[in-house]
This record gives structure tokens, sequence and C-alpha cells, in this order.
């Protein structure tokens, strides 16, 4: 007989939302990695103008995950895609 266990969800004191608008990684036959990170424009003034001198990349946040959870993060990922395109096709119509 199988008993049902009771999951209790709590945040660790480290927990921190984090925003991304870029990411790259890999995966290998043992595990997969992801980093996230943020691109800003950094503006300079010249000649009374403000114009781009550069991007900066932050770094937020690299995640080690075995190869069964890239695969679950995958899946439910697209899954999350097909529902809101779903959605949006027929608020569309």
């Amino acid at each position: 007989m199988s008993k049902e266990w009771e999951i209790k969800i709590v945040k660790s004191p480290d927990f921190k939302l984090i925003y991304a608008n870029g990411t790259y990684g890999g995966l290998d036959s043992g595990a997969g990695t992801i980093l996230f990170f943020v691109d800003r424009p950094i503006p300079k003034m010249k000649d009374g103008e403000i114009e781009l001198d550069y991007f900066e990349r932050e770094l937020q946040a690299e995640i080690h995950i075995s190869f069964e959870l890239w695969e679950t993060v995958s899946e439910f990922m697209k899954s999350q895609i097909e529902y809101i395109k779903g959605e949006l096709e027929k608020e569309a119509s």
C-alpha cells in the first residue's frame, strides 16, 4: 500500500526573484547548466547628447540540474508555451 506524503513548501532564506532577458548554457549526457543574465545599455554624454557607450551583461544566476530534470523542465516550458499560444489564438478570433 502506498502512502501519500504531504508536501510543505518553504522559502530558503536566500530565496530571491530574479529577472533575466537572456540565457545560455549547455547539456551533456549527465547534467545541464543554464546561466541567466540581464543586458543593459550603458549611455554616455557626447557633445551634449546621450548616446550608447556599450552594453553591460550582468550575470544573475547559474543553475546546474540533472539531465532528467532538464528534460522535465523543457517539457513543462513547452506545455506552457502551447497553452499561452492557444489562449492568444482564442482572444484573436
